[in-house]
């Protein structure tokens, strides 16, 4: 086994910085966690990592269009807006999630009239 270069070594001191750090650990167990670190430390999700996906398998999330969810939709605070579009535009740049197919959402009002939610009305 090659010895750890300049960024492996890294991960590991970060991640028995994590480690070891939460619990009282006996002689033993401090050897067997730092052998798991540096044998393991690829496995990790570490802060500032990528998140990873696969394209081995295509996931769809199927929809039955006659029985449509019909849930109010509540008001979120303005700083939970921001997170919430900061986190979906780093996804969408990342290429972890891709914008929808729908392209238009129109409803009936109890009147008959239908409502787009487009730039067309």
């Amino acid at each position: 086994m090659c010895p750890p270069n300049k960024y492996q070594q890294e991960r590991i001191r970060m991640l028995k910085n994590i480690i070891m750090t939460e619990i009282n650990w006996n002689t033993e167990e401090i050897e067997s966690m730092n052998r798991m670190c540096e044998n393991y430390h690829d496995v990790f999700m570490l802060d500032g990592d990528a998140l990873p996906f696969t394209t081995l398998v295509k996931h769809r999330i199927p929809k039955n269009r006659a029985n449509p969810i019909n849930q109010r939709q509540y008001r979120l605070p303005h700083v939970h807006k921001e997170e919430i579009n900061r986190q979906v535009s780093e996804l969408l740049k990342e290429g972890i999630i891709s914008p929808s197919a729908q392209k238009n959402f129109k409803t009936a009002k109890t009147s008959g009239q239908i409502v787009g939610l487009t730039s067309e009305n």
